[in-house]
């Protein structure tokens, strides 16, 4: 058998080894999943997808092969949270899809929680970034801020997720500059799950918002 993690683009083999079946046919493959390396980390939840094959013969000789995947992560449910735009101007109502999801991207209702925080005026690190092979690659503004701590709380409220796991979020219109909003919730086992987006609003279309961010590029 041999344990394979599916993270971005690469398979890593993580685990491999010899089992014999019981007098039924049966057999038993112990693992303990591991976390994921965190190579592009900050926007995403801590979930990995792991592909286990089985190569066993018969009395024959004949080799029967098998395969099957399975999700592990640090929470039994992840958070996702989806702005209608890329960008809002000022005198724009905010309006927020979210999802509260299972590993296994089931719907999971329930409540959570939001903050919405200004970010501190930290400079981030203007590093040359790679990832998978390519230098010079600018990750999304959630990555590039996601060290830079929180500011002021503008906002906070609660969302409910239906049956669908689906809840929004409105917000009233922010002055130009850029926002945190903290998504939260727990779940069966009272674990916290946490999950951010970065908002931006820009004061018209003609003038730069001012984003301590290596590159920034928003569609609206």
């Amino acid at each position: 058998y041999w344990f394979e993690q599916n993270y971005s683009t690469n398979d890593q083999e993580i685990a491999s080894g010899q089992i014999a079946t019981d007098a039924d046919g049966n057999f038993t493959i112990p693992f303990i999943p591991t976390a994921p390396p965190q190579t592009y980390g900050g926007n995403i939840p801590d979930i990995a997808q792991f592909i286990v094959e089985v190569e066993g013969h018969d009395a024959g000789g004949r080799t029967i092969e098998a395969q099957e995947s399975y999700r592990a992560g640090k929470n039994a449910i992840y958070l996702v949270i989806e702005p209608k735009k890329g960008f809002y101007l000022e005198e724009d109502t905010i309006e927020i899809d979210s999802k509260r999801l299972t590993i296994n991207d089931t719907p999971a209702s329930g409540m959570s929680n939001y903050q919405v925080y200004t970010l501190a005026d930290t400079p981030t690190n203007s590093q040359q970034y790679n990832y998978g092979g390519y230098w010079n690659w600018v990750p999304p503004l959630d990555v590039q801020l996601k060290d830079v701590p929180n500011g002021e709380l503008i906002t906070k409220g609660e969302v409910n997720h239906n049956k669908d796991g689906k809840g929004s979020i409105k917000l009233s219109s922010l002055p130009q500059g850029t926002y945190r909003i903290v998504l939260k919730s727990k779940d069966n086992w009272e674990t916290e799950i946490e999950q951010s987006k970065i908002l931006v609003i820009a004061k018209n279309l003609q003038e730069a918002v001012p984003v301590n961010a290596v590159s920034v590029m928003l569609t609206e």
